[in-house]
């Protein structure tokens, strides 16, 4: 599967919005350090690597689940396999949900989402300009379902 990403149209006046949804397969070819006025939330599907934030490093590795942070740089290193998926998102009940589950820049990954890779790449190639938008807040809403009560 090819690089693949899909801009999810805005909604109403909802507080979560799901700003777009994206398998990268060449990070490499992005530019580093990456910072962002939203929040992000990746999946890793292939490879292994680390998470560098706020001078710390995290371990990266299939089905490691790792999140970005409105205005904190970050970046990604990894070898040539390095893939991962990835829904960017934003709004009041974001922060709310996040603060729920304990991720924050402190605790901005969790291991162990292997079994949600074939749901992320289902959803990935399913998506259309008619589902977009609910298709890509199941996949946020669904998998954060899983983060409750897990920690690093």
């Amino acid at each position: 599967m090819g690089g693949v990403c899909n801009f999810i149209p805005a909604k109403g006046k909802d507080d979560l919005k799901v700003i777009c949804f994206v398998y990268e397969t060449e990070f490499k070819k992005l530019r580093q350090p990456f910072i962002y006025s939203i929040y992000y939330m990746f999946l890793v599907v292939r490879g292994e690597g680390k998470l560098k934030l706020l001078g710390k490093e995290y371990s990266l590795t299939e089905g490691t689940l790792f999140f970005g942070f409105p205005g904190v740089p970050f970046e990604i290193e990894g070898n040539d396999s390095l893939t991962y998926t990835y829904i960017s998102f934003m709004g009041l009940r974001a922060q709310e949900l996040l603060k729920e589950l304990g991720i924050d820049t402190l605790h901005p990954s969790r291991q162990g989402f292997e079994g949600l890779i074939d749901f992320w790449k289902n959803a990935i190639r399913r998506i259309d300009r008619r589902n977009a938008a609910i298709l890509s807040e199941s996949v946020l809403l669904y998998t954060l379902s899983f983060v409750k009560g897990t920690e690093e």
